[in-house]
């Protein structure tokens, strides 16, 4: 795959961010240094790096989908509250056994985790409601 100058400023994007934006928000950040860029240009080309490897799309179950600049493997977590996406630590460890008689003979060639709950500032937000009864 060619490396246009879209392509290069949508993987920068990607790559400083840890925040797994959608497509409209990498468009609004390729857009501030390329402004004549259209939006239809920045979901090809996602679409393309995508399929190249060189980002990931996440499914939040939201109906939203994210990106990830970040390739090597990795699980997430998704606050149930506020949609924010993360990085789950590589400290925490998770793992599978697949056992394929368990999997009727199914060969796993990977698998993801996308941990559900509440992001830090969702539960300190939740917290402080219950403490005031708001």
């Amino acid at each position: 795959m060619k490396m246009t100058k879209q392509r290069k400023v949508i993987l920068e994007v990607l790559r400083s961010a840890d925040s797994h934006p959608p497509a409209d928000k990498v468009y609004e950040s390729v857009r501030r240094r390329i402004p004549d860029v259209s939006l239809g240009t920045v979901y090809r080309n996602l679409e393309k790096l995508r399929r190249s490897g060189s980002i990931l799309k996440l499914d939040t179950g939201t109906g939203q989908r994210r990106y990830d600049g970040n390739t090597r493997p990795h699980h997430h977590m998704v606050c149930n509250e506020c949609g924010r996406v993360m990085d789950v630590p590589e400290v925490a460890e998770i793992s599978v056994d697949f056992n394929g008689e368990l999997l009727d003979g199914f060969n796993v060639e990977n698998y993801v985790f996308m941990l559900r709950g509440k992001c830090p500032r969702c539960a300190v937000k939740m917290k402080r409601s219950k403490k005031y009864g708001t």
